[in-house]
């Protein structure tokens, strides 16, 4: 088979061989009432078609669909376990799929992790970055009174389940929703590893929220991408943003 590139599911642009990548294992979403046969002409979510399953799985993009030199942690371990398949299979390497996979340059995935604003431009990565690490703390405390009920006949700790549920919720999305990355990174939780890793993501989520994207697979029309048309994409969409805030602005100083 004839080699081929992907596009970045974020930015659409061609991922080519051998570019670093972010590969988000996902799911069709159970709970939500949006279907792909639906007449639907705008989405409010960014999981309601599909919903990740896993942390991004971080190597480089192969010419064949997949990606290798794969960075290899707790978290793919969890994954591998909860899915009952090694790492090769979730990556495309091997074939029959578990599971959907979405595509991210990595710089693409750097950049919205390290940079979050407001609709009004306000840097908002701190505070946002905050109330992740709360929500983290929370569920690391529900966490270690789960592992220590295991151990114990303590009816308080038991009773403490269904708070640490909601604690799971409060960190990724609706619990419902993100159920099984949950029990994905639960134990890496109970580890007390990879926790920046964890805030990262949800950093990303945030901002795939701000940015009007979705979680979803990406399309590549051309066997090795047309990063001249992409230009002329971007450079269109950046003249937009940059008149889009001169006249935010604009209208705010009249407003004061």
């Amino acid at each position: 088979m004839d080699s081929f590139d992907v596009a970045c599911s974020v930015s659409r642009l061609t991922i080519h061989c051998g570019d670093p990548v972010a590969y988000i294992p996902m799911q069709p979403s159970k709970y939500q009432e949006y279907k792909i046969s639906d007449t639907n002409s705008n989405l409010i979510y960014p999981w309601c078609y599909y919903v990740p399953v896993g942390l991004p799985i971080f190597g480089k993009y192969y010419d064949y669909g997949y990606i290798d030199e794969i960075e290899e942690n707790e978290a793919t371990k969890s994954l591998c376990e909860t899915l009952g398949c090694d790492i090769q299979t979730i990556v495309g390497e091997e074939g029959d799929l578990p599971c959907s996979g979405m595509f991210v340059h990595r710089e693409i995935y750097d950049a919205l992790v390290a940079e979050m604003y407001d609709e009004w431009g306000g840097e908002s990565e701190k505070t946002t970055r905050a109330r992740a690490e709360g929500r983290y703390d929370q569920w690391a405390k529900f966490a270690e009174n789960t592992v220590l009920s295991r151990e114990s006949d303590d009816i308080k700790l038991l009773l403490g389940q269904y708070e640490h549920k909601e604690a799971m919720a409060s960190f990724f999305g609706p619990r419902i929703e993100f159920e099984t990355i949950a029990e994905v990174c639960q134990s890496l939780v109970e580890k007390k590893v990879l926790k920046k890793e964890m805030i990262d993501f949800r950093m990303f989520i945030s901002a795939l929220h701000a940015c009007n994207v979705f979680f979803f697979p990406s399309m590549n029309g051309y066997q090795h991408g047309n990063d001249y048309q992409a230009r002329t994409l971007f450079q269109a969409s950046l003249t937009i943003a940059k008149r889009n805030i001169e006249e935010s602005k604009k209208e705010r100083a009249e407003d004061e």
